[in-house]
């Protein structure tokens, strides 16, 4: 027979009460097992733990905040403005090559970026990504406005375009420098013995410094300010050198005005 309660369905349940006896027994083993148990939660807590880095939002590792000073990047950088950027925009070729382009300002009086990784996305109506340009690098100095130019693209047919900027943050760099002082003169087309359209015209170095690598970009307008083409060339002019420039223009494109722009 049961020595409890029986329960419904002829089931029996016995209760067993723990004597005073065994808890005392039980609390004694939970005393002298503690510092084992101690030591193996602390050792698991050190192996499991994730390693400190600079984007776990802990102040650690030395860290002056959170995530920033000491081995993380300066503190100063977690305040600074962000890049502005402009829509991007792309001009169609006769041979069904496209040019893109987009202008990027760096706010920061003080600060520059050593590498800037950026690349094209295209999407298509759908925002479906139809293309990507290859990733590439380029530096951003303090307080600079610089134009992203691609040239010669073969793609698939589009609707809508997309810039990417992938910006690392250990790349900032706390440096001014100093921007090209260039100013160019009387651009005007004319004919070569080929019947090209040539874009000629002068640049002079207004500074003291000698240049050797400059990027020049040309964008060609029609009348109604529409962009026709961009031309992109290398410059190297010595300091207070007055040098004059020829390019040929693409497809023979006749523009009715030119804007020129030269960066570092």
């Amino acid at each position: 027979g049961c020595e409890s309660r029986c329960c419904p369905g002829n089931f029996c349940f016995k209760i067993f009460l723990m004597n005073d006896r065994f808890l005392k027994q039980l609390i004694y083993l939970l005393i002298f097992l503690s510092p084992f148990l101690i030591f193996l939660f602390l050792k698991t807590y050190t192996v499991l733990k994730p390693e400190p880095t600079c984007f776990d939002n802990i102040k650690n590792q030395g860290e002056e905040d959170i995530d920033c000073g000491g081995p993380c990047p300066p503190c100063e950088i977690k305040n600074l403005d962000p890049l502005i950027k402009y829509p991007v925009k792309f001009v169609k070729y006769p041979d069904e090559s496209i040019d893109v382009f987009a202008k990027v300002f760096n706010p920061n009086k003080e600060w520059s970026l050593k590498e800037l990784e950026y690349s094209f996305k295209f999407y298509d109506k759908n925002n479906k990504l139809v293309f990507q340009t290859e990733k590439k690098k380029i530096p951003l100095s303090n307080n600079e406005t610089k134009y992203i130019v691609e040239q010669n693209l073969k793609i698939p047919y589009f609707e809508k375009i997309e810039l990417e900027l992938i910006i690392d943050p250990f790349k900032w760099i706390k440096e001014q420098k100093i921007k090209p002082d260039l100013i160019y003169y009387e651009p005007k087309i004319i004919k070569n013995n080929l019947n090209q359209n040539i874009l000629k015209f002068s640049v002079f170095n207004n500074s003291i410094y000698d240049y050797s690598n400059i990027e020049g970009l040309v964008f060609l307008y029609n009348e109604n300010k529409e962009i026709l083409g961009i031309i992109k060339f290398n410059l190297e002019i010595k300091e207070k050198e007055l040098k004059e420039i020829n390019l040929i223009v693409p497809f023979n494109i006749e523009p009715k005005s030119v804007e020129i722009y030269f960066q570092n």
